[in-house]
């Protein structure tokens, strides 16, 4: 929630975030939990500046951020019940890897075209995607096995090199430090819990 922020402040913010992200480069923001470069979900070479600061590890999903019911619709191919049931009880981070991703850059799934994603409807990232109407590809560095962060300035300095735009620190005073909890669900709605 951002309405202890100045409206043009978060207005200007949100516009320097969109048009570096429409240019195809990164930005350092928060998402809900930790923060992390994140790039537009659909744009292959912004995608790929993300591997590439991953060190190419592709053996885990990238994290994709949507931020509302109709972006989950739209990324994801089929979508059994039990999801909604998940996406409207979970209180804290959550990740779902399913089947059948949609809308995004081809690299942005994994080898076997599964989605990674994380709903969140509040935020300043929430606010940037409500304006692109796009997904963003989130990165908090796990990839290096470096602990993510709550604090910006504790972020890998490859991070903020990499960045065109970092958003500014006071609109993370929300974040949660929790890691995400991983589910996997199968078209037939099976469920089976990758990291509690």
């Amino acid at each position: 929630m951002l309405a202890y922020i100045c409206l043009v402040e978060i207005k200007q913010v949100i516009f320097e975030a969109v048009g570096q992200l429409m240019k195809g480069n990164l930005i350092l923001c928060p998402a809900d939990n930790f923060w992390g470069v994140c790039c537009d979900a659909t744009q292959e070479n912004a995608v790929q500046k993300i591997i590439e600061l991953s060190e190419g590890d592709k053996s885990s999903h990238l994290t994709i951020l949507l931020n509302s019911d109709a972006m989950v619709n739209n990324c994801v191919k089929e979508i059994p019940g039990i999801v909604w049931d998940l996406l409207d009880l979970h209180t804290e981070p959550l990740n779902l890897i399913m089947e059948g991703g949609l809308y995004v850059a081809k690299n942005a799934l994994a080898d076997d075209g599964s989605i990674c994603f994380r709903l969140i409807k509040t935020g300043i990232a929430a606010e940037i995607m409500q304006k692109t109407r796009k997904p963003l590809v989130f990165y908090s560095g796990r990839f290096k096995d470096e602990k993510p962060s709550i604090n910006p300035d504790d972020l890998n300095s490859q991070f903020k090199a990499s960045s065109g735009f970092i958003v500014p620190s006071e609109f993370a005073s929300l974040l949660s430090g929790k890691a995400e909890k991983i589910i996997r669900i199968q078209e037939n709605g099976e469920i089976n819990i990758l990291r509690k």
